[in-house]
């Protein structure tokens, strides 16, 4: 059975564990195996918090080299862009030659959603500026062009992701 790891800012919420398990679970449903970054037990006691981090970081990077794909979760997380764990989990990913699809909640284009953040205060002189004159991409994309051309496509949700990922392997 393949082995898809499950990036995203799941992990950060209220019942992380219970989220990560319906998210396996929709993974079964169409013939793979679900690997959610808090699965298994991580040795922390008597760590510092810099060791903890590298602990959590270990493991994780252990559990995507375990799997032959991941999907992440693309939905913007604290600010206009996805979450920048996830987004290294991508590049990680890409740099091993797994198999990636991306999914957003959010289906608008990256530049659309930055607008909306900075208050619709965007200018366009030559290109897209934020309000510290700061060019903003306007590829079309749903992120960053580098997450964006990572994956092979970002779905609406993630059982789509799923389905997609599925026609892939088959």
């Amino acid at each position: 059975m393949m082995k898809i790891y499950l990036a995203g800012p799941e992990v950060f919420f209220l019942a992380p564990q219970k989220e990560g398990q319906r998210l396996k679970d929709i993974c079964a449903d169409h013939g793979f195996e679900g690997v959610f970054p808090l699965d298994g037990e991580v040795g922390m006691e008597g760590l510092a918090a810099w060791e903890i981090a590298e602990a959590i970081f270990d493991a994780n990077i252990q559990k995507i080299d375990e799997c032959s794909a991941v999907i992440a979760n693309m939905t913007p997380f604290r600010g206009p862009g996805m979450d920048g764990g996830t987004a290294f989990e991508i590049g990680y990913a890409y740099s091993e030659g797994k198999l990636i699809v991306g999914w957003s909640s959010d289906d608008r284009d990256y530049i659309d959603r930055v607008q909306e953040y900075f208050g619709g205060k965007l200018e366009q002189p030559d290109r897209w500026r934020d309000p510290q004159g700061l060019e903003v991409e306007d590829f079309g994309q749903p992120d960053n062009l580098m997450m964006s051309s990572a994956v092979i496509d970002v779905v609406s949700d993630f059982e789509s992701a799923v389905k997609l990922l599925r026609t892939v392997v088959t």
